[in-house]
């Protein structure tokens, strides 16, 4: 298990519970978790309420969870392919009550993945979202139509011991979490430069 964030102010244990392993079980999740997980982002907020978020559900052993695989970047692919579930999730880009661009979709596809997050890290169940993606191989792959723009992909399970992982991907799985200084992105009044600072994810 990775050791905990040392929290400067108390939040709430679910958010500090939350990180993204890479070490997943092959257990199957439920349907009804998976029931759980979308009805938390039902409830997440969005620009005009236009709820632009749609996933695209892939299950290990099926020909959509193999399309997905094989649009993840090669460090991905290494341990997401041991997920049972992968998603991608995708952003529609305009609005439907006038059909302008919705500049907010992609801040509104984030937030939705985070409600899922915090629900599943209630349920035990492990997400680990990507970036490290082809989003053009996964649009055509799944044939998405104008107008909706794949965001990441999402691997979903429970988790599996750490020293399932090897290498680096170890490494990363049991090296502590760090996370900026609050001084370096809230800003009192006026905008000031944070010094340069690497994070780790």
């Amino acid at each position: 298990m990775k050791p905990p964030i040392a929290n400067n102010h108390p939040i709430h244990p679910l958010l500090a519970k939350r990180w993204s392993g890479r070490a997943y079980a092959p257990t199957a999740l439920p349907q009804q978790v998976l029931n759980q997980l979308f009805e938390a982002v039902r409830w997440a907020p969005s620009c005009y309420n236009e709820q632009p978020w749609r996933f695209v559900v892939a299950h290990k052993g099926t020909e959509a969870f193999e399309k997905l695989a094989a649009t993840l970047k090669p460090a991905n692919r290494t341990w997401a392919q041991n997920a049972p579930v992968l998603v991608l999730a995708v952003a529609k880009t305009d609005f439907s009550h006038n059909g302008q661009p919705n500049l907010h979709a992609w801040h509104d596809v984030g937030i939705a993945v985070a409600h899922l997050g915090i629900q599943a890290t209630e349920l035990d169940v492990n997400v680990h979202q990507m970036a490290g993606f082809n989003a053009p191989a996964a649009t055509q792959a799944f044939s998405l139509p104008q107008g909706y723009e794949a965001v990441s992909v999402l691997a979903l399970g429970y988790r599996a011991p750490a020293q399932t992982l090897e290498g680096v991907m170890l490494e990363k799985e049991v090296g502590a979490q760090q996370r900026k200084p609050q001084q370096d992105f809230v800003f009192e009044q006026a905008w000031q430069q944070p010094k340069p600072q690497q994070a780790t994810l």
